[in-house]
């Protein structure tokens, strides 16, 4: 994290104050999120698609989420998607998404104001 220093002065004019005493202020990103669970399901026939619900865990106060979809190589759409941001929310579902072999993976990033974490992974299989 960085530490910000502050202080402030009056200015009238071209009269200018003392400075006042600097404050100084630590800025810690966020731990890690804890361990996040993905799961896969098939919607009904005749649909060949299925949804992904993800449970996070409680964001503490102040600390906001950020999830990514990193789609397969090889499924329409292929690549990383930001299905999320900022949110608190603990359970998100994820529709309407194609069958495929190979692992969806979500990446999931705690946020706390312009600071974050790194990024926790975690893949499913969705066929």
């Amino acid at each position: 994290g960085n530490t910000y220093a502050y202080y402030a002065v009056a200015i009238n004019g071209l009269v200018v104050s003392p400075a006042t005493a600097t404050i100084s202020v630590p800025f810690v990103a966020p731990a890690l999120p804890a361990a996040v669970e993905a799961v896969a399901a098939r919607l009904p026939a005749p649909s060949n698609r299925s949804q992904v619900t993800l449970t996070l865990p409680p964001a503490p106060v102040g600390v906001t989420y950020t999830v990514r979809r990193i789609t397969p190589a090889g499924v329409q759409g292929a690549g990383t998607a930001t299905v999320l941001t900022n949110t608190t929310l603990t359970t998100f579902v994820d529709s309407n998404l194609r069958r495929s072999a190979t692992p969806y993976i979500y990446q999931i990033r705690a946020n706390n104001g312009p600071l974050g974490s790194a990024y926790v992974p975690t893949s499913v299989l969705v066929n």
